[in-house]
């Protein structure tokens, strides 16, 4: 005689999937790190329910464009030794460290589409300083501001606003 069939409902809870692993497989998703979600904060239950912090999200973007080969001017302010006349040029000059450094005061970035603004000032304040010139000195860094303003349009869904 044939065996019963398999009562419905939900599989043995041996196959649930382990929430660690689960976890690792949202990050590994274009954008969900990039956007402040940590492992913890998806495996945590106090914390799954809500987004990270607009700091945190901040923070992680700042890190993802420093992590880009092309962000090496923009690290720190430009030094008026390597620029002298560049504080009279740029009027409002602005680069990476001086970004996190007013994220982790607080009070300045009020939302995403404000770095996005600052991080768009720094491209242009590239470009201004350093005007591309046919077999010109200084076009590394013209097109260290062009990888950066398509990093940005490329990248947009980092800077919405929840």
């Amino acid at each position: 005689t044939p065996s019963p069939a398999p009562a419905p409902g939900p599989p043995p809870a041996s196959s649930d999937p382990d929430p660690q692993a689960l976890a690792k497989s949202y990050l590994a998703i274009p954008g969900v790190a990039a956007s402040g979600w940590t492992l913890s904060c998806l495996t945590s239950p106090s914390s799954t329910s809500k987004p990270p912090s607009l700091k945190a999200s901040l923070l992680a973007v700042l890190r993802k464009v420093s992590d880009e080969p092309w962000s090496w001017p923009y690290v720190e302010p430009v030094s008026r030794t390597d620029a002298p006349s560049y504080y009279d040029i740029i009027k409002n000059p602005v680069d990476l460290d001086t970004m996190e450094k007013r994220v982790r005061k607080g009070g300045h970035y009020g939302s995403k589409s404000s770095l996005l603004a600052d991080l768009k000032l720094m491209a242009e304040n590239c470009k201004t300083f350093n005007p591309w010139e046919e077999g010109g000195a200084n076009n590394a860094y013209w097109d260290t501001a062009v990888a950066l303003e398509e990093f940005l349009r490329t990248n947009e869904f980092l800077f919405v606003d929840s």
